[in-house]
């Protein structure tokens, strides 16, 4: 992602089944659903203009010293507001704001 450009968003979620993402740095949780600590909006870096739809069979389950990770449903990668003001300058990204 270094010099990419992250648009600022609200998250939704791209399928019925995936209600979160999480930010790649920090790994704060993006939701549009109920949680304390949850964020509806951040930056996200979509490698190409629509997201890509990855099929079931391609969302493997794997199983990592006692974690089950399961590959999310597009290829969008999402940056909270606070990791993307740290490291703005160092990976050299863009940031844009959606116009009102």
């Amino acid at each position: 992602m270094h010099g990419a450009r992250l648009r600022w968003t609200r998250f939704q979620p791209p399928t019925e089944d995936w209600d979160h993402e999480h930010c790649v740095l920090c790994f704060a949780t993006f939701t549009d659903g109920e949680g304390e600590d949850r964020l509806l909006e951040g930056y996200v870096f979509r490698p190409s203009p629509r997201p890509r739809m990855i099929a079931s069979e391609e969302k493997r389950t794997t199983f990592r010293d006692g974690h089950r990770i399961v590959r999310a449903p597009t290829d969008d990668q999402w940056v909270c507001a606070a990791c993307f003001a740290d490291f703005e300058n160092y990976f050299r990204w863009t940031g844009e704001k959606a116009s009102p």
